[in-house]
């Protein structure tokens, strides 16, 4: 509920603010009466109040209201042109009386302060300068093509790479019923350094440059840096889950789709016809993957393949894909959730538009050195220069756990 108390109180700190301010001249008047009414506004948790932030945001659109006056009386300058606290305060004013001049349309209604301020700002016969600014919306036609990093395993390492002990060695050979040997069933012992090995993983460097200019930095009514900061992360995401796809192995993480990687690949049947695939080849192919890595496996494709499981149905003419209640909008095929990735080709002969498994099982990325932004003021003259860092590589852990499906 509302204090009313406080609201009281401050209704007599104004009293007692306009009855000091009797003398005053009529700008001093209109700033107290205008904190007082602030003051007010915020006390109450009602919209309209200027913050600390919007006071700071204001005075940044003054100083470019001032900047387009100097650039139209004097002409751009190689160097941005410096005001003082007095023009700053000026153009806040100027902006007011425009605001008010766009809503009344008439000079008569503002005060003498905002009629004079904006009186500096007008341009003879032409008129007056309108203030300009930049929204803080952004605009942007970008889609996600999917991130792929997030559904397979990641470790963050502390050294130049990291090596994993490979144990494809299967015991079963050393034990036996007795009725079927004289003695030891493998007669002269097993070999322990049978079907072992080790894996290395090495982390690949990541470099980008992003170069804005003083100008723009200036005239944005966004924190750029954070801005930057986002979209270097999401370029990150995108180039590892390309990597993770489709990676050459060369300089970057060897991708799933490499057919250097060792991936099983399933052919669709006989009886399917060319260029295309049956909801029967996707349950062969689920069931080529051991039963052991069903436990949190997913079905990767483009949107265009789901677009086609979308109008496939099963024997009873049932959907193959059904909507997940216990998480939607996602949904599942054959009970297995469905990850969209743009990465992953389209259906076509000879193509592997489909993939089954358990990722985190079979893919790991390793993690060296989280994105670094180091702003750069000297080397790019009028620029800044933000030098983007990361270090990250990943490869194949156990191809078992995954199989594609290629068209015939």
């Amino acid at each position: 509920m509302t204090d009313q108390s406080g609201i009281q109180d401050l209704l007599a700190e104004i009293k007692a603010a306009r009855e000091s301010l009797k003398d005053a001249p009529s700008a001093k008047k209109f700033a107290a009466l205008e904190t007082s009414v602030n003051d007010i506004i915020r006390r109450i948790s009602r919209p309209g109040a200027l913050d600390a932030a919007d006071l700071a945001l204001e005075r940044k659109h003054a100083t470019d209201y001032l900047t387009a006056r100097h650039v139209l009386k004097v002409g751009a300058s190689p160097l941005p042109p410096e005001f003082g606290g007095q023009e700053i305060e000026q153009a806040i004013a100027a902006r007011k009386a425009f605001r008010s001049f766009l809503r009344f349309g008439d000079f008569q209604r503002m005060l003498d302060p905002e009629r004079k301020a904006l009186s500096e700002f007008a341009l003879g016969q032409f008129g007056v300068l309108v203030p300009p600014q930049i929204s803080d919306r952004i605009l942007s036609c970008l889609t996600d093509p999917g991130d792929l990093a997030g559904i397979v395993d990641n470790l963050t390492i502390s050294g130049a790479s990291i090596q994993f002990l490979i144990d494809n060695a299967d015991f079963e050979d050393l034990f036996g019923w007795a009725c079927e040997a004289e003695c030891a069933a493998n007669g002269t012992g097993a070999d322990a350094a049978k079907g072992l090995g080790q894996l290395e993983l090495r982390p690949e460097e990541l470099r980008g440059l992003i170069c804005a200019t003083r100008s723009f930095l200036d005239d944005a009514a966004i924190d750029i840096e954070s801005w930057i900061s986002r979209k270097a992360q999401a370029g990150v995401r995108k180039i590892a889950s390309r990597a993770i796809a489709s990676g050459s192995g060369n300089g970057m993480p060897i991708g799933i789709l490499n057919p250097m990687a060792g991936i099983p690949i399933c052919d669709t049947g006989v009886d399917t016809p060319a260029g295309t695939f049956t909801w029967q080849d996707l349950v062969m192919l689920m069931f080529q993957v051991p039963i052991a890595y069903h436990a949190g496996a997913t079905w990767v494709a483009n949107q265009r393949t789901l677009g086609l499981l979308f109008s496939m149905s099963d024997a009873a003419g049932r959907p193959i894909v059904q909507q997940d209640l216990q998480a939607a909008p996602r949904f599942t095929l054959l009970g297995h959730p469905i990850v969209v990735s743009e990465f992953w080709p389209d259906v076509a002969p000879g193509a592997t538009p489909l993939a089954f498994g358990n990722f985190r099982e079979a893919y790991m990325l390793i993690n060296r050195r989280a994105l670094t932004i180091l702003p750069d003021q000297y080397s790019a003259g009028f620029c800044i220069l933000y030098k983007l860092f990361a270090r990250l590589g990943g490869g194949i852990i156990c191809p078992d756990a995954l199989r594609l499906l290629r068209v015939r």
